[in-house]
């Protein structure tokens, strides 16, 4: 892995260059306190002058890549520039809306640079998010009409950044040169590098991933992007909608817990911290098949699962067929006679 200290917008700004939030990545997911912070360490820089550090963004240049000359897919860090990028597009309607500069930039100045990229069917934008988002904020970056269902995190906070900004002491001046101090730790993966154990190592920190954020990276991270599209729309997006309203993943995490517990009996999990722990090593120690084979029955475990979610209580559930047919070795008897 190759690392360098460098200015955020100096990284953002890379001529040809396309950032891209790989389908396996969680939503964003900063809230309000979250965006606060970070507008307050911004006009604060400003003031001072001062170099503000806002982390590691970690990348791997794409080898399928088919837009940008370069396109570069973000493996952590994807939270910070999301919002940066909102906090940019957000000056960007507000320089426009009053005919303003910052620090002699206008709208187009910035948007282009750093809102937008060059490609070879036109123009299209710099940071593309994961399937849910990516409708929203390329209509934030674009000036377009929302999409019919948009992401509320991103909208939420563009509505902040933006009331920020419309109030009486905001400085636009002030804004753009604390964001011209902003620096990360520019870190790029060679070719045999384990990016799974950098981003777990990495995520100590930040927004807690959870375990199926986790899980779903660990399956889909080694796919080139057209294959990961593939799975998480098939199997894991699927997953997701069966749980509704599901905020930490709760009730997820539950079924992917319960799941493995059935799957890897010799192996017991006492606490739900440790399950992405025994998830990893029933992969690795015991797992036969493909990552989609996986998906396929993580799928139907949890079909069950959600119908059955209210009778968490009870020992036994109304079906178990998810399990039959799978290979018997590694499926308590009972789990594959149709009872728990």
């Amino acid at each position: 892995m190759q690392t360098k200290q460098e200015l955020f917008l100096d990284l953002l700004g890379t001529e040809d260059t396309q950032f891209v939030i790989p389908v396996y990545q969680r939503v964003y997911s900063w809230g309000l306190q979250q965006c606060k912070g970070l507008w307050q360490d911004i006009n604060r820089s400003g003031r001072t002058g001062n170099a503000h550090f806002i982390g590691t963004v970690l990348y791997a240049p794409d080898r399928f890549a088919k837009t940008a000359q370069h396109q570069l897919d973000v493996i952590d860090g994807q939270q910070r520039m999301t919002t940066l990028t909102i906090v940019i597009a957000a000056l960007v309607k507000y320089l426009r809306a009053h005919g303003a500069t910052a620090e002699g930039l206008t709208a187009d100045d910035i948007s282009g640079a750093f809102l937008h990229v060059k490609t070879s069917n036109g123009v299209a934008a710099k940071l593309i998010l994961s399937l849910n988002d990516c409708p929203t904020l390329e209509a934030v970056v674009n000036g377009a009409p929302m999409p019919e269902r948009p992401s509320e995190r991103i909208t939420e906070n563009l509505d902040y950044f933006y009331g920020e900004m419309e109030k009486s002491d905001f400085d636009a001046d002030v804004l753009w040169a604390g964001m011209k101090v902003l620096t990360v730790i520019d870190a790029e993966l060679d070719r045999g590098d384990n990016p799974q154990l950098i981003f777990e190592s990495l995520n100590a920190r930040g927004v807690p991933l959870t375990t199926a954020d986790l899980v779903r990276n660990y399956l889909l991270i080694a796919m080139d992007h057209d294959e990961q599209t593939r799975l998480y729309r098939e199997y894991w997006e699927p997953i997701e909608v069966m749980f509704g309203d599901d905020p930490g993943a709760e009730k997820l995490n539950a079924a992917i817990r319960t799941w493995l517990s059935i799957r890897f009996p010799k192996v017991r999990i006492h606490d739900k911290s440790e399950t992405y722990s025994v998830f990893k090593t029933y992969i690795e120690d015991e797992h036969a098949g493909t990552p989609e084979e996986l998906l396929d029955e993580l799928r139907g475990f949890c079909f069950m699962w959600a119908e059955n979610y209210n009778f968490h209580e009870v020992k036994e559930f109304r079906c178990m067929n998810w399990a039959k047919g799978k290979r018997r070795t590694l499926v308590p008897e009972r789990a594959s006679q149709g009872g728990f």
